[in-house]
């Protein structure tokens, strides 16, 4: 082959690999639940950072964490936020599932859930909940595996009360018209039963734990782990951009929780805010773990380290 023919091939393929496109977005359906856990993922959506990344981003609210697991087997969300004991049991029963980032974690002085009582009866310790009904937003969720152990740290047999689940919109009312004697739920919703007067604070239970309980992860299947890990980095490196730029300009916060979380800009701007992570570590897993062994809610062995999948 002559200089000229190769030198002609060798500009030929220099111009096809200007002109070619760009690799396109991969689209992300992201499924979320109820609260302010999730602003990383907000601000790195309005700010442009999952397309820096090359994620085309789709935010879909659910209303039941427990769903999500499903969701992402069949392909229909390719990442979800679900409780971090919804990914240890479904992973114990089959479901490969894989953590890829962490959102919130508890401590400071953020209050994930309380227990609230009406606020004209006169129950003021765990032991005035026994023979009494109590709201959970879903029966073997985080916030009703913490209060059983809350129930036992406070020498009550949680046998002794009667645990209910009543989805969160619902438990004012449930105050209101007696069908419960104590609920618990998360902001926004803990935060208009207090604001209205209708439910007082029993106790901060969750306080009552070490800090660095991880409520809700980010999490995949390991099916698509498999075949998407530029995609899951890509996620990862946009809530870190997310994170930081919450940090550097708070007064964004609220117009986000406002679009994504459906509130008046007048709640989001006084919602309270967690202390926000990115990283799960396998001890915080393993804290799960151990409390639902406890509890007797695993058959199966879970390995911490093997749930992570973090780039």
């Amino acid at each position: 082959m002559s200089f000229r023919t190769c030198f002609a091939a060798a500009l030929a393929l220099i111009f096809a690999i200007a002109v070619s496109p760009a690799r396109a977005a991969e689209k992300v359906t992201v499924g979320y639940t109820p609260g302010p856990d999730y602003l990383a993922a907000f601000t790195a959506q309005d700010q442009g950072f999952f397309a820096k990344h090359g994620i085309d981003a789709t935010l879909q609210f659910t209303t039941s964490a427990t769903t999500i697991p499903a969701s992402l087997q069949a392909g229909s969300m390719q990442i979800g936020t679900p409780t971090l004991s919804t990914v240890i049991s479904a992973d114990a029963n089959g479901l490969g599932l894989k953590v890829i980032a962490a959102n919130i974690e508890t401590g400071g002085n953020f209050h994930l859930a309380a227990i609230l009582v009406r606020s004209e009866d006169k129950l003021t310790s765990a032991k005035d909940l026994e023979g009494k009904t109590v709201a959970v937003p879903g029966l073997y969720s985080f916030l009703h595996i913490l209060f059983v152990k809350w129930l036992e740290n406070h020498g009550v047999d949680p046998a002794n009360v009667h645990i209910v689940e009543i989805a969160m919109p619902g438990m004012m009312d449930a105050l209101k018209n007696h069908s419960a004697d104590a609920v618990i739920p998360v902001d926004p919703f803990m935060g208009r039963i207090i604001g209205s007067g209708a439910g007082r604070v029993l106790a901060n239970y969750i306080d009552d734990f070490p800090p660095g309980i991880l409520p809700t992860v980010y999490t995949v299947s390991s099916a698509y782990a498999e075949k998407h890990a530029e995609a899951i980095k890509g996620f990862r490196d946009a809530l870190k951009e997310g994170l930081a730029y919450h940090q550097a300009h708070p007064e964004a916060a609220a117009a986000s929780l406002a679009r994504y979380m459906n509130l008046p800009i007048e709640i989001a701007q006084h919602l309270p805010l967690p202390r926000y992570v990115i990283d799960a570590t396998p001890a915080q897993i393993q804290f799960w773990i151990d409390l639902m062994k406890e509890q007797k809610m695993l058959n199966q062995p879970v390995d911490a380290a093997a749930l992570l999948e973090q780039p």
